[in-house]
């Protein structure tokens, strides 16, 4: 590598999508996979937490309800990146998936 800063790490990331956005996306792209779209509301899934044998209250509280921002202005900066679509990029990557059934 010959660019950027030594020893730098980087953010390669092109933007987010919530989980609701990917199913409905692949939903519009894909119907036979039905994907879900129904969002169990916090409460709810707060409850549901709790009676989950890999899930605790205290996860749920930590991680529900976050929005997560990623900048990745340094590797477009330093390394002259550019990014696709998180959506293109989704989509893109279904071929393979499905023709390896792997969903």
């Amino acid at each position: 590598m010959t660019q950027g800063e030594d020893a730098g790490r980087y953010l390669t990331v092109s933007g987010d999508m919530q989980f609701k956005d990917i199913s409905l996306a692949l939903r519009k792209a894909h119907p036979e996979l039905k994907t879900p779209t129904f969002t169990l509301p916090y409460p709810a899934a707060l409850v549901v937490s709790i009676f989950h044998k890999r899930l605790s209250l205290a996860w749920a509280r930590q991680h529900l309800r976050r929005r997560l921002y990623w900048d990745a202005t340094p590797a477009e900066r330093d390394l002259g990146m550019t990014w696709r679509a998180p959506q293109e990029a989704l989509l893109d990557s279904m071929p393979v998936i499905l023709e390896n059934d792997w969903v």
